[in-house]
């Protein structure tokens, strides 16, 4: 998910990547929240990263996306923390 490969994690989870976009779309229908401005937390790990493609893709937002670097692991949070930046800047 890192590198560009969303297509290819996509077209590999196949169905249950549909089944999660209808679970995601159903709830927002629910809570009246489509089209509704957000914050979504995304730490970098490919959770938050699919719950904000999930939460895109339904359309949701427009989404603010919020990621707290607690620099617990040097290196590796910094290149998380540049990661969710270079990720919200290119969905917008």
């Amino acid at each position: 998910y890192r590198r560009g490969n969303l297509a290819k994690l996509y077209a590999t989870l196949g169905d249950g990547v549909s089944r999660v976009l209808d679970e995601v779309r159903l709830f927002l229908a629910a809570h009246r929240l489509a089209g509704v401005p957000g914050v979504v937390a995304v730490s970098g790990g490919p959770d938050s990263v699919a719950l904000l493609r999930a939460l895109q893709d339904a359309g949701a937002g427009p989404l603010a996306v919020a990621h707290l670097n607690h620099q617990l692991r040097g290196l590796e949070s910094d290149a998380d923390e540049l990661f969710v930046r270079e990720l919200a800047a290119r969905l917008g």
